[in-house]
């Protein structure tokens, strides 16, 4: 990026400035606190989930959720 910068800088084109967000920043990404309750929901287990029992806890977890709003949609 350093060097794309000095080029766009020397032929007067548009330069890339980065901006470093935050590692949890669900004021600026929705979907970080549905991660967060999804992750509480898998994890509410009494022992080690293995890899498969995550993929299907996640899954289900938003098909439940993506269900409720459909219902919340259709009733308005």
């Amino acid at each position: 990026m350093r060097r794309y910068n000095r080029w766009a800088r020397e032929y007067g084109r548009t330069r890339i400035v980065p901006y470093r967000l935050p590692k949890a920043s669900p004021w600026l990404n929705p979907i970080e606190p549905r991660w967060l309750h999804c992750k509480r929901a898998v994890y509410a287990v009494d022992h080690i989930p293995t890899i498969k029992e995550i993929l299907y806890a996640v899954d289900d977890y938003f098909d439940i959720r993506n269900a409720g709003n459909a219902r919340k949609a259709a009733n308005s």
